[in-house]
């Protein structure tokens, strides 16, 4: 399977890591859960349209904390109201 230009992607290698992921996964939820209920938070509550898109934003990545958090910054303190 072709990707980008140069890029390819082994198939049968894709489904082992998948596969390994879904098998250990049962050991690893407690250290995996965050960012599954990060994703779920987004999914239902993003919306392009909204009336508000400010506080659909915050709302949408509100458990994303430490999924964006990196060392020297966090996504989630930008101001973007100025």
């Amino acid at each position: 399977m072709i990707i980008g230009r140069d890029m390819r992607v082994n198939i049968n290698k894709m489904y082992a890591v998948s596969k390994a992921y879904r098998d250990d996964f049962p050991l690893r939820w407690k250290d995996e859960k965050f960012k599954w209920e990060a994703i779920k938070q987004f999914q239902e509550n993003w919306d392009i349209n909204s009336n508000d898109f400010f506080e659909m934003f915050k709302t949408a990545t509100d458990l994303t904390y430490n999924l964006l958090a990196a060392g020297y910054y966090y996504f989630g303190e930008f101001d973007v109201t100025a």
